[in-house]
């Protein structure tokens, strides 16, 4: 939130983005999903200005940074030829929301993947993994580096404390570990009817080893 930067003298001409980025007031809020361009503008083009504040001016401008030349080195204008293409996805909800703008950053990303199935007598429909709880987003799961089990990262999103939950439809959770960035186990979680639970902080991300 370039508004709410915590260091003194963040840049505020640009913001980057991770996947997705937001312009709102109180009346309702457009969510500019960006899955292949990360840098933008606010207000107008406000470069080279080193403003101390986001620009608020009506109508709003929402401006796509999608290549610059602006760097301290040689490169000739005409040394990157050829095509580029970039995805946008644009939404409109009420109000701002960060785990719906979230939800919807992650969609644009990652596309559905279809694979044909030979034998099957019906529609069957499942779900690998069911992760609840206000402004919490899974990020991934992916197997253990040293075999011992799968590592879900989960992030709550929102500027308040929330309680998540991890669990698999047709597997239980037998033990589960907050773990570091290394995937080394630190505190270990109880488990309550194949699932697990935690408190996670506001804006944090956690690191979780489940062994079904």
């Amino acid at each position: 939130m370039p508004r709410r930067q915590p260091i003194p003298g963040s840049c505020r001409d640009y913001v980057t983005a991770g996947q997705w980025v937001a312009v709102h007031n109180s009346k309702c809020c457009v969510t500019l999903a960006c899955p292949d361009d990360p840098l933008f503008q606010i207000g107008a083009f406000n470069f080279g200005k080193e403003l101390q504040t986001v620009p608020r001016e009506t109508p709003p401008v929402l401006l796509s940074w999608a290549m610059t030349n602006y760097y301290n080195v040689n490169f000739r204008g005409a040394s990157q030829p050829d095509s580029a293409r970039f995805r946008y996805e644009l939404t409109t909800q009420p109000r701002y929301d960060v785990a719906v703008s979230t939800a919807a950053g992650a969609a644009a990303a990652q596309r559905l993947e279809v694979h044909p199935v030979v034998k099957l007598n019906g529609p069957v429909e499942g779900r690998l993994a069911e992760v609840n709880g206000e402004g919490i987003i899974l990020q991934g799961i992916r197997n253990a580096a040293d075999g011992h089990g799968l590592i879900a990262v989960v992030s709550n999103v929102t500027d308040a404390e929330a309680k998540a939950s991890i669990r698999f439809p047709h597997r239980s959770i037998r033990q589960a570990w907050r773990c570091g960035t290394l995937e080394e186990n630190r505190e270990e979680l109880s488990v309550t009817n194949g699932g697990v639970s935690m408190v996670m902080a506001p804006c944090s991300v956690a690191t979780i080893r489940l062994v079904l």
